[in-house]
């Protein structure tokens, strides 16, 4: 099976007949703040590389402890073999953070809406902020209204060709959004590995998806 553009999501320890059905995924994210102790053994199950990312609640998550304690567990994430630490635009002192994190791995900065879609004019101003904050890759993530505002993600990804943008709608008026945004440009989308390990609104699995793009022939569109 060829290697999709899907970073498929672990949200607790895998069972390892499940891991043998993701070789259609890029890579893999851990999410440190719902794998809790576990996150160490998760990673010693995985074959391919793996994304670190730890959310607070704001942003999505369940981690409850110091900013510090946060970044230091991205670290220590880094030390065991993440290839990329996601940190979210929120962070406070982001620039200081980046700076701490790049000399480990690359990083993705990321930005999550979980009311709505802004309009695309308030988007571009979002990433063109974004960008002030030197990172490998930039994500925006909204949660969908109408039907429209896949429209509004997949365009921004084009509008800023020269950077590494992953950026789609949540909830279900969002997935075309998540289906689409690797032919619009996006380096990759997220699936989770299987049900139970859904880390947002809207999102499929990876078996759903790969039979999505078998569906559409997506290698040929690539």
């Amino acid at each position: 099976m060829k290697t999709l553009p899907v970073c498929c999501v672990i949200t607790r320890l895998p069972e390892a007949e499940s891991l043998k059905k993701s070789e259609g995924a890029a890579f893999y994210e851990l999410r440190l703040d719902l794998l809790g102790e576990s996150w160490r053994e998760a990673a010693a199950m995985l074959d391919k590389p793996f994304m670190a990312t730890c959310r607070r609640s704001a942003e999505g998550g369940s981690f409850s402890g110091s900013e510090e304690e946060r970044i230091g567990l991205l670290e220590k994430a880094a030390a065991a073999g993440a290839f990329m630490l996601d940190i979210e635009y929120s962070t406070p002192h982001l620039g200081e953070v980046l700076k701490r994190l790049r000399t480990q791995s690359k990083c993705l900065v990321s930005h999550h809406n979980f009311a709505d879609t802004p309009s695309a004019g308030d988007l571009k101003t979002l990433v063109k902020d974004m960008l002030n904050y030197p990172a490998d890759i930039y994500k925006v993530i909204t949660t969908a209204t109408s039907i429209n505002d896949n429209i509004k993600l997949l365009n921004l990804i084009k509008e800023i060709p020269d950077k590494k943008i992953v950026a789609f709608a949540m909830g279900n008026l969002g997935i075309l959004s998540r289906i689409l945004c690797p032919l619009a440009g996006s380096p990759f989308t997220y699936a989770s590995l299987n049900d139970s390990n859904q880390s947002a609104s809207g999102q499929m699995t990876l078996a759903q998806m790969i039979e999505i793009y078998r569906s559409v022939n997506y290698e040929n569109h690539t």
